[in-house]
């Protein structure tokens, strides 16, 4: 019982770290994609989806700060 706890812990954290890294890489491609994921659409989406349509580099930016 004890070995199948610890195995059980050991995926759940390996899935949180496998999300988070995902996450990271859509902050990098589709900013607001990766907010929306995090926060839903909320107005961090918004503010972020304006950022990135008057320029990619300031949206994506809030997208790794909002995820990460």
């Amino acid at each position: 019982m004890g070995r199948e706890l610890a195995r059980w812990n050991t995926l759940c954290v390996l899935l949180r770290h496998m999300n988070k890294i995902l996450l990271i890489i859509l902050a990098i491609f589709l900013p607001p994609a990766a907010v929306a994921a995090k926060s839903g659409i909320s107005q961090q989406f918004w503010i972020n989806l304006i950022l990135t349509l008057l320029f990619f580099v300031p949206g994506m930016i809030h997208a790794l700060i909002v995820v990460i």
